[in-house]
């Protein structure tokens, strides 16, 4: 209309049309919905509820079909597991709800630092893992120092000092397993963290 109302204009056909779709839209939007359910259970059953990462579930689900891969078709990959440094501290000092906000955005920069064929997951705690495929230990190596160096000019508003990190890495070879390349990784972390923190360490053997 000039006032800038809507009217329809309704003959039989229309009207049929409309009764058609007022019966079908209800199951339309039933089917929607229980989609949108469905994500949204799969969302949480595969992601960390306060990082929104990856959970320790789906990132060894990961890590396996990855090691999968590299042993079918000879590719090269690295897992990389990052410690925050001092985490405890920060949390007895500065409360639980501080130590929140260190690992959301720890993750925010763990997220965004990393390949889009790269996988990274909150394995526990503070701790985080990383998973790159097609990289070589070099390439591993420098993508650690990298998101190490970013966390060295990083300050979180509250703190009185940059968090840092630890990492460690380890290279699948195919005589490893899962848990093989888990604990080499582990024990270069814990070299790194021996070693005074904020530091790369590879598993040597």
């Amino acid at each position: 209309t000039l006032k800038g109302g809507v009217f329809f204009c309704y003959n039989k056909d229309n009207y049929d049309s409309l009764k058609r779709i007022s019966f079908i839209l209800p199951h339309i939007l039933l089917v929607i919905n229980n989609s949108i359910l469905h994500k949204k259970i799969v969302d949480m059953s595969i992601t960390d509820e306060l990082t929104a990462l990856y959970n320790r579930r789906k990132i060894l689900e990961i890590l396996r079909m990855e090691i999968d891969r590299a042993k079918r078709y000879g590719y090269d990959l690295a897992l990389i597991i990052a410690d925050i440094d001092f985490f405890k501290k920060i949390n007895d000092t500065y409360g639980h709800n501080m130590g929140d906000i260190v690992l959301r955005k720890v993750s925010m920069i763990l997220r965004n630092s990393i390949r889009k064929v790269d996988y990274v997951g909150r394995f526990g705690g503070e701790e985080f893992v990383i998973i790159s495929p097609e990289t070589s230990l070099q390439n591993a190596m420098l993508l650690a120092e990298r998101i190490r160096k970013i966390f060295n000019s990083f300050i979180i508003e509250g703190l009185n000092a940059p968090v840092t990190l630890s990492f460690g890495i380890s290279i699948y070879t195919p005589d490893k397993d899962l848990d093989t390349l888990i604990n080499e990784a582990d024990t270069a972390l814990y070299e790194a963290k021996r070693s005074g923190r904020n530091q790369v360490k590879i598993y040597k053997g």
